[in-house]
């Protein structure tokens, strides 16, 4: 028996849209990944909700600083008596790598972290830990990608597909 496939180059992969239904979301094509096809009468697919998009919605703002949910990379976490230690030095490291990017330590007992950067989607993060992977291979290993609630300067919802500011 054979099954039907379909194979595409690199430069003739369909564009990304985002999915109307929990169909097309099964269907849709990720690079390297295998594919799913789904026949289903009209009717099922009418009666099947819409999927709901993940927005960047504001949380709060003060300012022009603005908190939204997005993602942070986890760069260290540590209870031993050399950590506060540990942390401190691991940020000033980053720094010196990254200025650019905002650094985030934090006490939660027993544990110290320390957390990179203010990235409104996953994508933007996994890019920069590629970087910083790249630039301290030491730490290649604890570098990583995490949901958090993270920090914006002059935001705007409207352009970067977020909610509405209360």
């Amino acid at each position: 028996m054979t099954l039907p496939m379909t194979l595409w180059a690199q430069s003739n992969a369909p564009e990304k849209v985002a999915p109307v239904s929990i169909f097309e979301a099964l269907q849709s094509y990720t690079p390297g990944e295998g594919s799913v096809t789904i026949h289903q009468s009209a009717d099922v697919l009418s009666r099947v909700g819409r999927v709901k998009m993940r927005t960047n919605s504001v949380l709060g703002h003060e300012g022009n600083i603005y908190t939204v949910s997005g993602f942070r990379i986890q760069a260290y976490t540590g209870n031993s008596s050399k950590s506060k230690n540990e942390v401190n030095a691991r940020s000033q490291q980053i720094g010196r790598f990254f200025p650019e990017l905002n650094r985030y330590i934090s006490y939660k007992a027993p544990f110290w972290q320390l957390q990179v950067g203010d990235f409104l989607t996953r994508t933007e993060a996994i890019k920069t830990q590629k970087a910083m992977k790249e630039a301290i291979p030491s730490i290649s290993r604890e570098l990583y990608v995490i949901p958090e609630k993270v920090r914006i300067r002059n935001y705007n919802p409207v352009i970067e597909g977020g909610g509405n500011i209360e």
